[in-house]
């Protein structure tokens, strides 16, 4: 019996503890006030840039109640600086969950994300954002949290005091931390902060929050994929026995390389390989040297080499958004689009997986893919295919040439050849750019008159 009446009490005390956690739960909120951006990438050329804000409170409990909001579209005037000046409220914010922050574009599916851990702006933020994928891109916010109340009415740990008259707290403020939240990552992945001076008067300056990236480009390992296609004019080098020539790809000064099989037999001075090999570990900086060898009966004599600078092998980022306006090719399956992204020649490709289901017409991939090893000089050849039941059908192509690719990126809407009504959404970014290059490019591009990129049936063309 008195164990009985033991477990009717921890029920007692469960059920009660359950409904005090479920009141301060949902009382805790954070208002972010949206202020302006500055230095925003073009993302729509084909209809206008119309950026727009939404933050989301990431939950640790997947079912917890959606904490979302989003400022209105901006519309006219300065896109690429655009002004807000809204505040949101996002409820169900507990200690601890992070806040995400994402710039979209109307029309769009591009978008620019920045994740804020919960340590940033749990005791206030106010300052600039920026945006790892666009260093120089800039978000004016201020956070503040909004703590609730318990079961019993008493505010809970750490909540700020009650306002007179119920005032809400204002949205634009100074941080009342004295800590430089100047954020970036330890060997062990958490955030560092360095402590600063209080200031007089309990001031606290606009913090930036340089929110970490996913990846340090430089001195950071890579494969990279080497194709060794053909040599042509090769000199006779084994009159005895025949030429055998093949090559070695080696990273300059760090021993890692790969090979071609010899050829032996056809037009040695003219050898075909056709050959693919990994190299790794690849960094960025890196020079590759490649060897031209003829192996003999006693040895292999060196028919030359040749070094290819760092500068000339890049990495892009190639972002497939949408298509608008494709025809329907398989009537009896159902179309299921795709793209193939290729540098033009050289068998180095990315593709997006098949659209299923939904406006197959008019498919949203919204991908982005790494696109390595690119060279200066090389065109990008976008192919549309539409997969069947016995293979794919090719809707169009469309070549976007070097000069549209590298420094400045790309991104806008490209005529695909065989339908001029249709429209492919691509977005391309160099991932290795440096800063004083990328500004250079961009000065350059903005004097420039903007030019529409059509294909023709026969011949790809930019016009």
């Amino acid at each position: 019996a008195r164990f009985g009446h033991f477990a009717k009490f921890l029920t007692l005390v469960e059920a009660s503890a359950r409904s005090a956690m479920s009141v301060t739960a949902g009382s805790n909120k954070l208002l972010v006030h949206i202020d302006r951006a500055e230095g925003l990438h073009h993302m729509n050329n084909f209809s206008g840039d119309k950026p727009y804000v939404v933050c989301e409170v990431k939950h640790a409990d997947d079912h917890a109640e959606l904490s979302r909001a989003e400022t209105k579209p901006v519309t006219d005037g300065d896109t690429s600086n655009p002004v807000w000046n809204e505040t949101l409220e996002l409820e169900h914010w507990q200690p601890g969950e992070a806040l995400e922050i994402t710039v979209y574009h109307k029309g769009s599916l591009a978008c620019q994300t920045v994740k804020m851990p919960s340590e940033v702006f749990l005791n206030g933020f106010n300052g600039r954002v920026s945006i790892p994928e666009f260093p120089k891109s800039k978000l004016h916010i201020s956070v503040q949290v909004e703590f609730g109340t318990t079961a019993a009415g008493s505010p809970t740990a750490g909540a700020a005091e009650p306002l007179p008259n119920d005032e809400s707290p204002p949205v634009e403020y100074d941080a009342p931390t004295t800590e430089t939240l100047e954020f970036g990552t330890a060997a062990a992945g958490s955030p560092t902060a360095g402590a600063a001076e209080p200031l007089p008067n309990d001031e606290s300056p606009p913090v930036e929050y340089d929110a970490p990236t996913t990846e340090t480009l430089v001195d950071v390992p890579h494969k990279l994929e080497v194709s060794i296609l053909e040599a042509q004019g090769l000199k006779r080098m084994n009159h005895f026995t025949g030429d055998h020539p093949y090559v070695v790809c080696e990273v300059q000064g760090k021993g890692v390389k790969v090979e071609t099989k010899p050829v032996t037999e056809g037009d040695t001075m003219n050898p075909s390989w056709g050959e693919t090999h990994t190299l790794e570990p690849y960094c960025l900086g890196d020079s590759l040297e490649f060897n031209v060898y003829d192996k003999g009966l006693l040895g292999a004599k060196t028919e030359g080499k040749v070094l290819l600078p760092p500068e000339l092998i890049h990495k892009l980022a190639v972002s497939i958004l949408e298509a608008q306006g494709l025809k329907h090719l398989n009537h009896f399956t159902g179309d299921h689009p795709y793209v193939v992204c290729e540098v033009l020649g050289k068998g180095v490709k990315v593709e997006t997986k098949p659209i299923t289901e939904g406006d197959t017409v008019n498919p949203s991939w919204g991908e982005t893919h790494t696109l390595e090893p690119y060279c200066l000089g090389d065109s990008l050849e976008f192919t549309v295919y539409n997969k069947g039941l016995l293979g794919a059908k090719t809707e169009g192509k469309v070549l976007l040439p070097p000069e549209l690719i590298y420094p400045q990126g790309f991104s806008g809407m490209l005529h695909i050849s065989e339908n001029p009504e249709a429209l492919l959404h691509v977005i391309i970014r160099p991932l290795d750019v440096p800063a004083e290059e990328e500004t250079l490019a961009t000065t350059k591009a903005s004097k420039k008159k903007k030019k529409k990129l059509k294909t023709g049936k026969k011949s790809k063309s930019c016009c």
